[in-house]
């Protein structure tokens, strides 16, 4: 294609399909773009398993994983399946691959059982050999190894068929173990129905098509799309702060040696000189020494205050016409 080649021209290249060839063993594919294509036929038709319909990234996969292990496009869809999020294949293609690879002795290969059957010590053993080694490789699965396993009685073919699912779960063992390159870490599909996982691969997922170069080209050269205008923001308004709780105002507290004046001890004084019947009061003042009463008793200190006041509270308590004897007189 010369760089005067148009844009046109190269996109109308791009939809051209090219031919998928055919021998007499089947399909050959060639290239990525007749892969996806064949896979995409396979996921329209019903020769797929039901978790490979309408799913053409699923198909494709197992196409490629097949090509790997050395099977052909339908054997590998038809075989290869999603168990636990994990690709498997089938317990008769696992082995059928390790005898395809030409390192698999024929002759030594046994599989048989031990034991009473179905009781705990039931075991299905398997015996396989690799060409140029010395030694064979056994491997051992019982009835207590499933149970262990929680698979023993499990519904589906763990019922229907336990001593079949007993000898591919020691024939798995057996051939990963021997054949590790062959079967490049691949399960079985009965030895990962006991997986566990909290993922399962299962749910479609939306395949996005690929855009052509001409399509391409047009996102670019379209202009941005207008970003949407913000909308104004109104600036936050300061808190306005508590007014604070003025404190009361108190009166201040005379001092020990302060004369009293004419402050509120000296009003309840005087409150209670007045409640002294009139006849008394000239005999209480003589008993205080107080002769000017107005007058001395602004001069008084708190505390001579405070022990008039009680002279004279008791005086007008007084009921007996004598005169009251005060607890301390100054």
């Amino acid at each position: 294609m010369t760089d005067t080649t148009t844009e046109t021209e190269i996109t109308a290249a791009e939809r051209v399909p090219t031919a998928i060839c055919s021998d007499r063993t089947g399909i050959q594919l060639q290239t990525f773009d007749e892969t996806l294509r064949y896979a995409g036929m396979l996921a329209q038709s019903q020769f797929v398993p039901k978790d490979m319909q309408g799913r053409t990234a699923d198909v494709m996969a197992a196409i490629q994983l097949g090509a790997e292990l050395g099977l052909r496009p339908m054997a590998a869809v038809q075989n290869i399946a999603v168990i636990n999020g994990r690709p498997s294949v089938w317990g008769d293609l696992q082995l059928a691959i390790c005898q395809k690879s030409g390192l698999f002795e024929f002759d030594a290969h046994e599989e048989y059982y031990e034991g009473n059957e179905f009781d705990d010590k039931y075991t299905a053993v398997t015996v396989v050999k690799r060409v140029g080694s010395s030694k064979p490789v056994v491997s051992r699965y019982s009835v207590a190894d499933a149970k262990r396993a929680k698979l023993w009685n499990k519904p589906g073919t763990w019922t229907t068929n336990p001593g079949r699912m007993l000898k591919y779960r020691s024939r798995a063992f057996a051939l990963r173990d021997a054949f590790a390159d062959v079967l490049k870490g691949l399960y079985s599909r009965e030895e990962m129905e006991g997986v566990e996982r909290d993922t399962v691969i299962g749910t479609p997922v939306a395949v996005q098509p690929t855009k052509s170069r001409a399509e391409q080209l047009v996102d670019q050269l379209a202009p941005p799309a207008a970003l949407p205008t913000p909308e104004p923001v109104e600036p936050a308004k300061p808190a306005t702060p508590e007014p604070k709780a003025e404190a009361p105002e108190q009166e201040p507290v005379p001092k020990a040696d302060e004369q009293i004046g004419e402050g509120e001890l000296y009003q309840e004084i005087n409150r209670a000189y007045m409640a002294i019947p009139e006849a008394k009061r000239e005999g209480v003042r003589i008993q205080l020494g107080i002769g000017q009463f107005i007058t001395a008793c602004k001069a008084m200190t708190p505390i001579e205050a405070n022990d008039t006041l009680i002279v004279l509270k008791d005086a007008g308590a007084s009921d007996d016409g004598s005169n009251p004897q005060p607890e301390s007189v100054r």
